[in-house]
């Protein structure tokens, strides 16, 4: 199945927050390209990298927030933007655009994908006391955490911010990292859905599925679900396959093994 399949269930326009771990910016861009047919805005309240130039998508960049929505008000003919500020500080990257800009961009798209945190290229990370930066008009929040993390240190070597995970699983950074871990950062209230609204649809990604057996990943997704303390979707993923769903609890498991 297609992420944007499971994920958007109804036609109605979402604002989705996408935070955690590696895997962040493949989510973007996979959404990105599944929602061909409808107007998507993909942005940050972070940084990112500068994305290269596609036919999927205008690149619109300014150096604030009042100049950028001129520009993409001007731009109606596409249905995809890749929208944000740029710097002499950070030439490569977008930075973060502002609430009063969202909120004045909102109802001119179906859907606005924000990449709300970083991590540094590792899997899993705990959030530091400015992160994530979600937005407070989102209505979906997934947060992605990749399995390349399991049974390793948890050092800065596997983990962003180690010091604070260290303190949500309660161990020391050169023990192991298991699913109870995963289980304590998503329920932690400093943890992975830090900043997210009581209301908003809570979706866990655990990216590079691949890595898993069948039978470990179907576990692992039920186990999470059946533990976390608020409704939370878990989806088994994985960006090497063409439909990259493996698993959730309302479908039935794929090939794992199949590219």
């Amino acid at each position: 199945m297609k992420l944007s399949r499971l994920l958007l269930k109804n036609e109605e326009k979402q604002i989705i927050s996408i935070t955690g771990g590696g895997g962040k910016t493949s989510t973007l861009f996979t959404l990105a390209r599944e929602l061909a047919n409808f107007r998507v805005l993909l942005t940050t309240t972070t940084k990112i990298l500068l994305p290269e130039s596609s036919g999927l998508y205008d690149i619109v960049i300014e150096k604030n927030n009042e100049r950028l929505l001129q520009l993409i008000c001007s731009k109606p003919h596409k249905n995809h933007i890749v929208c944000g500020i740029t710097s002499e500080k950070y030439p490569e990257k977008l930075t973060g655009c502002s609430e009063s800009f969202l909120n004045e961009v909102k109802e001119f798209y179906d859907y606005i994908l924000i990449e709300a945190d970083g991590s540094a290229g590792k899997p899993i990370k705990a959030p530091a006391e400015h992160e994530p930066a979600v937005s407070q008009y989102s209505t979906m929040y997934i947060g992605v955490i990749g399995m390349d993390c399991l049974e390793k240190n948890g050092s800065s070597e596997n983990v962003h911010r180690p010091e604070l995970f260290s303190k949500i699983r309660n161990k020391r950074e050169s023990e192991l990292i298991s699913v109870d871990d995963i289980i304590r950062l998503v329920n932690s209230p400093v943890g992975l859905f830090k900043g997210s609204s009581e209301s908003g649809r809570k979706i866990l990604l655990l990216n590079k599925g691949e890595l898993l057996s069948e039978s470990i990943g179907i576990s692992m997704v039920d186990r999470i679900v059946e533990e976390a303390d608020f409704p939370i979707e878990v989806v088994l993923n994985s960006y090497l396959k063409s439909d990259s769903v493996l698993y959730n609890r309302e479908n039935k498991p794929l090939d794992f093994t199949s590219a």
